[in-house]
């Protein structure tokens, strides 16, 4: 059912007009919570399995799909934050759950319950500039950041008290880090706009060569990029391309300086002092994409 909102509430605000409507318009057990800007590059093959996982492990309240912000996770989070979360992840059906230490406010499956009950109680006042993500994501993070330097038991019971109350995890199918996929793809609205020329670009970014779902819903996914050694991150990048998008333009001299000086690594060759978007080796380089207009 599509509910046309009588006014532009936000997205959190959005979420909670669902749950509020009388009469109720959600009658299941469990939700996909959906962002506009997110969408799918693979299919989820394994999500009859996951509901049934979750009808029989309480325990289990939100669950992510793969991102390129939760590629490696393990690895990411103990490099980045100094915790060890590798103990707490659940094996399932060949992958894993691993816990998240930050809510993210992507697409992902949860309880309608874990809304009701958790969620929307704790923000009962949204306003329209709220987003979820902003609300719970630092919170929970730091949180979690208080009991890093406790005696291993003391941290090992204090992360499972803490991170019970949010409950949120990611799930790989694979228990692989080198043969992790994203399944969600962010856009960024400030790289792209409808597109200005309505014949779709010639360009085609290759296949993935793994999937049979790509080749079935005719995404075009580019293999992933990996950081270089010394990055401040773990994260890939990744570009995906959407039919009736195109890049935005940069202005003329809008990017030739940096805004501020870059204090971590940068992604693209490792050294310090500025970010992967002011990389002066990228100029020189031939393995950056150029696409017109993104197709999916």
């Amino acid at each position: 059912q599509l509910v046309k909102l009588p006014y532009r509430h936000g997205s959190a605000r959005a979420i909670a007009a669902a749950f509020n409507m009388q009469p109720s318009i959600i009658s299941t057990p469990y939700i996909l919570i959906g962002q506009h800007d997110n969408f799918f590059v693979r299919d989820v093959a394994y999500l009859a399995s996951l509901l049934r996982y979750m009808e029989d492990e309480s325990w289990l309240q939100c669950v992510h799909f793969p991102s390129t912000a939760t590629l490696n996770y393990v690895t990411k989070v103990k490099r980045r934050y100094q915790l060890d979360i590798g103990k707490f992840c659940v094996g399932y059906n060949g992958g894993s759950f691993i816990p998240l230490v930050f809510w993210y406010g992507r697409t992902h499956l949860a309880r309608s319950s874990y809304y009701t009950d958790f969620i929307l109680r704790q923000c009962p006042d949204l306003q329209v500039s709220d987003h979820l993500e902003e609300l719970f994501g630092t919170v929970q993070l730091n949180e979690l950041n208080k009991i890093k330097k406790r005696s291993e038991d003391e941290f090992e019971d204090e992360f499972r008290r803490v991170h019970k109350k949010y409950s949120n995890y990611v799930y790989f199918d694979n228990d692989a880090p080198e043969e992790q996929m994203e399944v969600l793809y962010h856009m960024s609205g400030r790289k792209v706009r409808a597109a200005t020329n309505s014949t779709p670009s010639e360009h085609e970014m290759p296949r993935p060569n793994n999937t049979d779902d790509a080749q079935k819903s005719n995404t075009r996914f580019n293999p992933p990029v990996n950081p270089h050694p010394n990055s401040f991150t773990s994260a890939r990048r990744s570009i995906a391309s959407v039919p009736g998008l195109e890049f935005v333009p940069s202005a003329s001299g809008s990017s030739s300086k940096p805004p501020k000086k870059f204090k971590q690594n940068c992604f693209h060759c490792g050294k310090k002092g500025h970010s992967f978007k002011f990389c002066p080796s990228i100029q020189e380089e031939t393995d950056m994409p150029s696409i017109d207009v993104l197709q999916i």
